[in-house]
């Protein structure tokens, strides 16, 4: 009966902080933004804030702007990238490119992706440095290798996505497991040889992001914290936002002209 309590008062006390945490009435630091569509974080902390005018700003955890990154091209980006490796990945759907840059956002090497494969709807890092391509005309995910320059494994699409209906919004490499954001199935898990494992059955999930074990992303209840191996689920109460990365020492929200900065 005694250990029932405790962990009774245990998981109020989680909810309770949480709650508060996730309420906090002022962020400690806001910056003003513009068109922001896309976001990432390194393992430093850093903050990556793409907007649909083709720039892209780097920030610190405690939100000074450290670099600035303008392609020759104004275009938006689609997909960026900046945990798994050294290098950043900028995805541009319009243009049907890569580009890699370092970590002073200076240019590595653009890649065309118009002779490799049809239309690419999201492009992003594989654990070995190669990329992985969700192919629109033919409905399937892709694995490009860069050095051999070629498509080494293909999985199609037709048995796990309605092609009439799916909607397909982000991906990302974790933990040498592929997660893939639909908005109409849920969140699809593949290894990292493009084998189907799973289904996590949480829709309408615009953007995802990896807390530890955890994979976190909003919904109108709040940002929701499922951890892959254990299935255990908590919710932290958030103003609504477009985008949210947790760091180390606190919690960023950012919307199109906004980025609110929120001390643990």
């Amino acid at each position: 009966m005694k250990s029932r309590a405790n962990h009774l008062v245990l998981t109020m006390a989680i909810v309770i902080s949480s709650y508060a945490y996730g309420q906090q009435e002022k962020p400690s630091r806001e910056i003003i933004t513009k068109g922001v569509v896309s976001v990432s974080q390194d393992r430093n902390g850093s903050i990556y804030v793409a907007d649909k005018f083709g720039n892209l700003n780097r920030y610190s955890a405690n939100g000074d702007l450290e670099l600035t990154y303008s392609t020759p091209k104004r275009g938006a980006v689609t997909l960026l990238e900046a945990w798994p490796t050294l290098n950043i990945l900028l995805f541009y759907q319009d243009f049907q490119s890569i580009t890699l840059l370092d970590r002073f956002l200076t240019p590595i090497v653009a890649i065309d992706l118009n002779d490799k494969v049809g239309f690419v709807r999201l492009a992003t890092f594989n654990y070995e440095s190669n990329f992985w391509l969700i192919d629109d005309s033919d409905f399937s995910l892709k694995l490009w290798d860069r050095r051999l320059d070629q498509i080494t494994v293909v999985t199609p699409f037709n048995l796990l996505l309605n092609p009439d209906k799916y909607a397909i919004t982000f991906m990302r490499e974790y933990q040498n497991q592929l997660f893939i954001s639909d908005l109409k199935s849920g969140i699809l898990i593949f290894d990292n040889l493009g084998n189907y494992l799973r289904t996590l059955p949480f829709k309408g999930v615009e953007y995802f992001n990896f807390f530890g074990n955890e994979i976190y992303f909003l919904s109108d209840d709040g940002l929701n914290y499922y951890n892959i191996y254990s299935f255990e689920k908590r919710l932290v109460a958030v103003k609504p936002t477009k985008f949210a990365l947790d760091q180390k020492n606190g919690l960023v929200l950012i919307d199109e002209n906004m980025i609110g900065i929120y001390s643990k």
